[in-house]
């Protein structure tokens, strides 16, 4: 129903009301709008209230028939239908209350901390029983019985008595032993870490491991047979053992001085030490190269036709390394020595002769001899004569003749086989 401007018009003007069908109501017009003026009016019965149609929550019901479909209708949960003596919540949150006080049940706190404080509960309440941590503080005045021994499960012996939780738990009687007095009788200990040398042990978990961490040569295997001489630490002087023959060790590192059996490796390596890269080899007869007999390095042929000569900084011939020079072929060609002119001259001097006794003796010079003959000698020096200022004439060659040729200035030589290692 709703108002019109022109009558018979279908156009709506103002606010209609809506009545359904088969109901009764009252309305009102202001004259432009109409309003209900009450419910729909119901069929009455006797004593009763009857609705044909369950009232709708806008118009103050449930919209349903049943309590169930009128809880869902009206949002209401389980916990409508619970007593309130006996309500059981699960799941959601409760907000807007106050705190529940303690003398109400409560624990008058909105926050864990604060509740555990209101109750008086220590820093142990928030520990798991699986992992209870006590720290300092004691227990005293305090017996606890009548409970059951404390299952290993759950973290306990199992028993009441010393003995029986050992039992119980696998112990041996080691286990009552002091750590500075425990003895061992029989069976064997698996499954330890190896005890160090520093700790009185081998360090190792087998005979060759501990032998090479002692530094004990090896006592096995096969070699060169023998009777070798061993100097021993102790009272014992000499030990003479019998190495198998093919018996192999450890190579021991090079400079190692003690009784280790040197093997190949230990050798070679003493041998590279000694001819290092630039070393000079020789040898007298055997003309291979020395790597085919050494078994090591590369070696070339060195200073054929030469001879070495050590080095010397202060001599432009000798002042670096590997310098080369000299000539075996360089002769002395036939040569005469000429002079013409006088020999020195002026001031008095005089001239030695030397004669031998038995010209002496004869007439064949006038010479004087102001000295006495000594006996017994093979030449006498006199003096010819002394005289004044005169000169010595000389003229010719003299007769010194040289030697032409090759290989004329060759030091004496012994011919050997020179290799220079290079790598």
């Amino acid at each position: 129903i709703y108002n019109s401007t022109v009558i018979g018009n279908t156009t709506a003007a103002g606010t209609g009301v809506a009545i359904p069908a088969g109901k009764t109501t009252t309305v009102w017009s202001d004259g432009t709008n109409f309003s209900a003026q009450n419910t729909y009016t119901p069929s009455l019965t006797i004593g009763s209230l009857d609705l044909s149609t369950p009232l709708a929550i806008t118009s103050g019901g449930t919209g349903s028939a049943s309590a169930s479909g009128a809880r869902t209708n009206l949002g209401l949960g389980t916990i409508a239908t619970q007593n309130s003596n006996t309500v059981n919540i699960t799941g959601g949150n409760i907000s807007g209350i106050t705190d529940l006080a303690i003398a109400d049940g409560g624990t008058g706190a909105s926050t864990a901390a604060d509740a555990r404080t209101n109750l008086g509960l220590g820093t142990i309440a928030t520990q798991n029983a699986s992992s209870v941590g006590i720290t300092g503080g004691a227990i005293t005045g305090v017996s606890i019985t009548n409970i059951s021994d404390l299952a290993i499960a759950d973290g306990g012996t199992g028993a009441s008595t010393a003995t029986d939780a050992r039992t119980n738990l696998g112990l041996g009687s080691i286990a009552t032993q002091n750590a500075n007095n425990v003895s061992i009788t029989g069976g064997s200990i698996t499954g330890i870490t190896d005890l160090a040398v520093a700790d009185g042990g081998t360090g190792a978990s087998t005979a060759a491991d501990a032998r090479t961490n002692l530094d004990v040569p090896s006592r096995s295997g096969s070699g060169a047979s023998g009777s070798w001489g061993i100097n021993v630490t102790g009272s014992a002087a000499t030990v003479t053992t019998t190495v198998a023959s093919g018996a192999t060790g450890t190579t021991q590192a090079f400079g190692t001085n003690n009784t280790t059996i040197a093997t190949t490796a230990f050798v070679q390596a003493a041998l590279q030490a000694l001819h290092p890269v630039g070393s000079i080899y020789m040898n007298a007869t055997n003309a291979a190269n020395p790597s085919t007999y050494l078994g090591f390095g590369t070696w070339a042929a060195f200073g054929a036709g030469r001879v070495p000569v050590g080095f010397d900084s202060g001599n432009a011939l000798f002042n670096a390394a590997e310098k080369t020079g000299g000539n075996y072929d360089g002769s002395l060609l036939a040569h005469a020595h000429g002079y013409s002119g006088t020999t020195a001259g002026g001031g008095s001097h005089t001239h030695d002769l030397y004669i031998h006794p038995s010209l002496r003796s004869s007439n064949c010079c006038s010479y004087v001899f102001p000295f006495p003959q000594t006996s017994g000698g093979v030449a006498y020096s006199d003096v010819v004569s002394t005289v004044g200022n005169h000169t010595h004439t000389f003229s010719g060659t003299t007769d010194s003749q040289g030697t032409s040729g090759t290989n004329t200035n060759v030091q004496p030589y012994i011919t050997v086989y020179m290799w220079k290692r290079t790598a």
